[in-house]
C-alpha cells in the first residue's frame, strides 16, 4: 500500500480522534471531522494513482452505502415530491464512501487512535450525564442526555464508545487501566440515561468481549466459568440499576386497555400499530419520505391513535419507520448496509490476527447496538446519529483492510506488531 507522509497521516488521525471524542460532546464536532476527512480522502483518491485495486468486498460495501440514498431519491421520484431535509440523514451514508475507499487502501493506522477517541468520548458523555441529571437540563430532568440528543440515542452511542474503548492485550498496564476507567464512565453515562434498550446490548457485547480478547486456544473450563460469571454480573448490575424503569415499562404494557395509552410504552404501541397500517396500505414505496407525520394526524380522526402519539415525527422503530415511509425498497436498502458490514465484521471475529479481531469486535458491537436500539427508537432519522454509524463502519473496516494487506505483505513481521 502507498505510505502517506507524516503530516497527512497525523492530520487524518487527528480528525478520527476528534470525531469519536466529540460525537456526544459538541453538536457539530463529529460531522465537522467527517467533512474534513471527506475532503482529504477525495483529494487523495484524485491525486494518488498508486492505490491498489478495490477488492470485491470493498466494492460491495461501497454499493451497500449507496443503496439507502438511492432508495430515498427513488422514493422522491415515485411520489413526485421531495423535501431536501429528508435527504440529510441518508446523505451521510454517501459521504463516507470516499473515506472508506481511500483509507482502506493507504497505510494510516486508525484503530489505536479510534480507541482513544472513544475513550475521550466516554468522558464527554459522563460529563453531560452528571450535568444533565444534576442540573435538570432540558425536558429529561431525571435522565442523562445532552442538548442535542435524546436519552435513547445518547445511551446507544455511549455504549458503543464504552465497548469500543475497552483495551485488548496490546496496551501497557497503565493504558489498560486508563481505558477501563474511561469505558466505565461511558457505561455509567448510558445507564444514567435510563434507557431500557441497554439491556439488549450489554449481555451479548460483554460476552463477545471476553471471547474476542481471550488468548486463542488457551481458555480453560475455569476461565469459561469466569467469562459466564462476568457476563451475568454485568447484566445483573445493569438490570438492578434500571429496576424502576423496567417495572414502569412492564406496568405500562400490562395495564388495562386505555389506562396508560399515552405513557411511554403506550405511545410506542400506538405508533407501531399505526406505522404497520400505513405500510400495509403502501407496501412497495411507503407513504413517502417525510410524510408519515401527516398520516399519523389523519389517523387521529378515526381514533387509531391519540393526539399525543400523533405529535411524534417517527415510529419509535427504525424498521417500521422505514417500511411506513419508504416501503420494502427503503427497508431493504438499509438492511443491505447492516448485512454487508455485519458479515464483514463477524467473519473476522475468528481471525488469527489480534489487531483484526479487535477491530471486528468494535464493528460488530456498533452495528449490534444500533440494531438493538432501533427496535424501540428511530436511530437513523437524525443526521448526527446516522453519520456516526456510517463513519464508524467505514473507519473500522478501513483499518481491517489495512492490517490484512500489510499482514499479507509481511506476515512474520506484523504478526508480532501491535494493532
Amino acid at each position: 500500500m502507498p505510505p502517506l507522509g507524516l503530516l497527512p497521516t497525523r492530520v487524518i488521525q487527528l480528525f478520527v480522534l476528534l470525531a469519536c471524542a466529540t460525537v456526544l460532546l459538541v453538536r457539530s464536532g463529529m460531522q465537522t471531522s467527517l467533512a474534513l476527512l471527506l475532503c482529504i480522502c477525495l483529494v487523495g483518491l484524485a491525486a494518488n494513482r498508486q492505490l491498489p485495486p478495490l477488492s470485491k468486498e470493498e466494492r460491495l460495501l461501497a454499493f451497500s452505502l449507496l443503496a439507502y440514498p438511492a432508495a430515498v431519491l427513488l422514493n422522491f421520484a415515485w411520489h413526485q415530491r421531495a423535501d431536501g431535509s429528508e435527504f440529510d440523514a441518508p446523505f451521510r451514508f454517501l459521504l463516507v464512501i470516499p473515506v472508506l475507499l481511500y483509507l482502506a487502501r493507504v497505510d494510516v493506522p486508525l484503530h489505536h487512535i479510534y480507541r482513544w477517541g472513544c475513550a475521550l468520548g466516554c468522558i464527554g458523555a459522563a460529563g453531560w450525564a452528571v450535568w444533565s441529571v444534576g442540573y435538570d437540563l432540558g425536558p429529561f430532568t431525571d435522565r442523562a442526555t445532552n442538548y442535542f440528543v435524546n436519552p435513547v440515542p445518547f445511551a446507544c452511542i455511549s455504549l458503543i464508545l464504552a465497548f469500543s474503548a475497552l483495551p485488548d492485550r496490546s496496551q501497557t498496564r497503565r493504558a489498560h487501566l486508563l481505558l477501563w476507567g474511561c469505558a466505565l464512565a461511558g457505561f455509567g453515562a448510558a445507564i444514567a440515561s435510563q434507557s431500557r434498550a441497554i439491556l439488549l446490548v450489554i449481555p451479548p457485547a460483554s460476552l463477545l468481549y471476553f471471547l474476542s480478547y481471550r488468548e486463542r486456544g488457551t481458555t480453560s473450563a475455569r476461565q469459561w466459568l469466569w467469562i459466564a460469571v462476568g457476563t451475568l454480573a454485568l447484566s445483573g448490575l445493569s438490570a438492578a440499576l434500571l429496576k424502576e424503569r423496567i417495572q414502569v415499562g412492564v406496568h405500562e404494557v400490562a395495564s388495562p386497555s386505555g389506562e396508560l395509552v399515552n405513557s411511554s410504552m403506550g405511545i410506542r404501541l400506538q405508533l407501531w400499530h399505526a406505522s404497520s397500517e400505513v405500510f400495509l396500505a403502501h407496501p412497495l414505496m411507503g407513504v413517502g419520505k417525510g410524510h408519515l407525520p401527516q398520516e399519523l394526524k389523519r389517523m387521529t380522526e378515526s381514533g387509531v391513535i391519540t393526539l399525543e402519539a400523533a405529535s411524534f415525527k417517527h415510529s419509535h422503530s427504525d424498521l417500521l419507520f422505514l417500511l411506513a415511509e419508504t416501503g420494502v425498497i427503503g427497508a431493504l436498502s438499509v438492511l443491505a448496509v447492516y448485512l454487508a458490514f455485519g458479515v464483514a465484521f463477524v467473519r473476522r471475529l475468528s481471525s488469527r490476527e489480534p489487531g483484526v479481531r479487535s477491530v471486528a469486535y468494535a464493528g460488530t458491537v456498533t452495528l449490534g447496538a444500533y440494531f438493538a436500539f432501533g427496535l424501540a427508537d428511530s436511530m437513523l432519522t437524525q443526521t448526527m446519529q446516522t453519520a456516526f454509524l456510517a463513519l464508524a463502519m467505514a473507519l473500522l473496516f478501513a483499518h481491517i483492510r489495512q492490517r490484512e494487506r500489510l499482514v499479507a505483505l509481511a506476515p512474520t513481521h506484523l504478526s508480532a506488531a501491535a494493532p
